[in-house]
C-alpha cells in the first residue's frame, strides 16, 4: 500500500518529545554496546536533531556515521562535526548503495514507519561485519 510521504513528513514533524527527553543519551550509550566489532560505518534512522548520534560519536569518534531523517528542518540542525553524511527522506528509500553501513540505529523509530515497510530497505545498506539494526 503506497503511503504519502507529506503525511509521514507532517506526522513525524508533530513529535517533538525525542528531542528533549531525559533518556536519549543513555538509550544510545546502550544500543553502542550491541554494536558488533568492528563496526566502523553507522546509519542513524530517524536521525532527529542529532542527539543520538552525538552520544554514538563520544563512544567512538572514529566510527563514520550518517544520519537520516525526513524532516528537513531536523536535518538542517545536524551537527555536520558529527555526522559524515546527512540524508533527507524516508528510511524505507534509503538513497545508498547495497553494503553501505556496518548497523543501522533506530530510536524511538519504529512507530513512526509505515506498517510492513520499516526492514525492508535495511537489508541491502548492511556491509560485511555481522551487521545489525539496533533500535526501540
Amino acid at each position: 500500500m503506497p503511503y504519502d510521504q507529506n503525511k509521514i513528513v507532517a506526522a513525524n514533524r508533530l513529535q517533538e518529545a525525542s528531542g528533549r527527553d531525559s533518556f536519549t543519551p543513555a538509550r544510545y550509550r546502550q544500543f553502542y554496546r550491541h554494536f558488533p566489532v568492528p563496526a566502523k560505518t553507522v546509519l542513524d534512522a530517524g536521525c532527529n536533531t542529532g542527539r543520538g548520534g552525538a552520544v554514538l560519536k563520544t563512544c567512538n569518534p572514529a566510527i563514520e556515521l550518517a544520519g537520516i531523517d525526513c524532516v528537513p528542518e531536523r536535518i538542517a540542525v545536524l551537527d555536520k562535526s558529527v555526522y559524515d553524511r546527512i540524508l533527507c527522506g524516508l528510511s524505507t528509500q534509503i538513497p545508498v548503495p547495497d553494503g553501505s553501513f556496518d548497523v543501522v540505529v533506530a530510536g524511538e523509530f519504529i512507530e513512526h514507519v509505515p506498517p510492513l515497510q520499516w526492514r525492508l530497505p535495511w537489508r541491502n545498506v548492511f556491509g560485511s561485519c555481522g551487521s545489525r539494526a539496533v533500535g526501540c
